[in-house]
């Protein structure tokens, strides 16, 4: 019952860290990140990537 109770680590993906995984992405053209504030947590709602971002289309 104990490990039930037992505080969880919740994962975080950095940016850099996305970098090391998908290395070829970048950001919807046009987007804005934006967080209403005030807000409980500091997270984008969506972060829009486009993958393959140098490849040619």
């Amino acid at each position: 019952m104990a490990e039930a109770l037992a505080p969880r680590a919740i994962p975080v993906l950095d940016l850099a860290d996305l970098g090391d995984l998908v290395p070829d992405f970048e950001l919807v053209r046009g987007y804005r990140p934006e967080i209403t504030w005030p807000s409980p947590t500091c997270t984008l709602p969506r972060l829009p990537l486009r993958l393959g971002a140098t490849q040619a289309p």
